[in-house]
């Protein structure tokens, strides 16, 4: 298998396994404490980070480098997204994309640890 099918495998999983809850506001200090996401008989019940920090849970299993990326959308508002070699998990895309084919504004990115220092781009 591929590194891309492996990915498309994960965000596949992910997204089978989650419920978007758009009252469940971004919470960009609990992405910062990687805080494990929240699962209710199975399903990851919640919002954008939670679906990013389950991506990244998986990808870590898999022995897969990852980074949190705090951006802001194309429609100005803030998001939280998983950029792995380049490619990019993202709760409001049906599968990866690529990092630069996003209209997003990056801001930070996280360490591929929890205990590296996030990067402030802007």
């Amino acid at each position: 298998m591929s590194l891309r099918d492996a990915l498309n495998e994960i965000h596949t999983s992910v997204r089978a396994r989650f419920s978007l809850d758009d009252a469940c506001p971004y919470h960009f200090e609990r992405v910062r404490a990687w805080q494990e996401p929240e699962f209710l008989d199975g399903v990851i019940v919640g919002g954008q980070d939670d679906f990013t920090l389950a991506c990244r849970k998986l990808c870590r299993r898999e022995g897969i480098d990852s980074r949190l990326v705090h951006c802001v959308t194309e429609f100005g508002t803030e998001h939280c997204v998983l950029e792995a070699t380049g490619w990019v998990f993202d709760c409001y895309r049906e599968t990866i994309t690529p990092a630069h084919s996003l209209p997003y504004t990056w801001l930070a990115l996280s360490g591929y640890s929890a205990d590296e220092q996030w990067v402030w781009l802007r």
